[in-house]
């Protein structure tokens, strides 16, 4: 019998998940399909899976954590993106992207070890819908269960993972994972120039 599946359902639409029998989990903020139920009636909630995946990184990968201002509570919980000194798409195989220090955000799809590395570092990070965006992707939570969006983060100057001074690029840590094999992900790359992450954030790992 299938367990349980939890679901991306957006705020507006809640209430027809739950007359086809979706329930809530208050503990983990998330709908879900009960184990046992049919999954076909949600397809259009269910988690993207690995074959939405357009990118494969390449060595070396990081989780790399940062600290962001919480907007509702005042607080500065770590937050964690990913991070790959090269890639390709899987459109075009045999054209890696030239080495650099390339961070994502607007993550779609994460293998599972990927996933438990995120979630070290921040315990909350997991999909969720975003109103702001209008799609469902991994983003990083406080502790008070507040979303912390990529946007600010990645796009804005001072943001999280966009330092402007190489002092707060040394505040950034890099967590070098021990990978065997490339890992599949959707999401969007991104890299500045300077690229004080690389040049100045702190390394961990062999």
């Amino acid at each position: 019998m299938r367990g349980r599946v939890d679901l991306e359902v957006p705020y507006a639409e809640k209430d027809e998940a739950k007359s086809l029998g979706a329930r809530w989990d208050p503990a983990r903020k998330t709908w879900y399909v009960p184990a046992g139920l049919n999954c076909q009636p949600f397809q259009r909630w269910l988690p993207a899976g690995e074959d939405e995946a357009a990118i494969e990184l390449l060595p070396t990968v990081y989780t790399v954590e940062s600290k962001s201002p919480c907007w509702r509570c005042d607080r500065q919980p770590r937050v964690a993106t990913v991070a790959a000194e090269s890639f390709i798409s899987r459109d075009e195989p045999d054209e890696p992207v030239e080495p650099d220090l390339y961070l994502f955000s607007g993550i779609e799809f994460l293998p599972r070890e990927l996933l438990e590395a995120m979630q070290r570092v921040n315990p909350g990070y997991r999909r969720r819908f975003s109103n702001t965006a209008g799609v469902s992707y991994y983003m990083n939570h406080c502790i008070c269960g507040a979303q912390l969006g990529d946007f600010y983060m990645h796009s804005e100057p001072g943001g999280a993972f966009f330092p402007t001074t190489p002092q707060a690029a040394r505040a950034i840590c890099l967590h070098r994972l021990e990978v065997q094999a490339r890992l599949a992900i959707a999401g969007s790359p991104s890299m500045v120039h300077p690229n004080l992450v690389l040049e100045c954030a702190k390394r961990v790992g062999s």
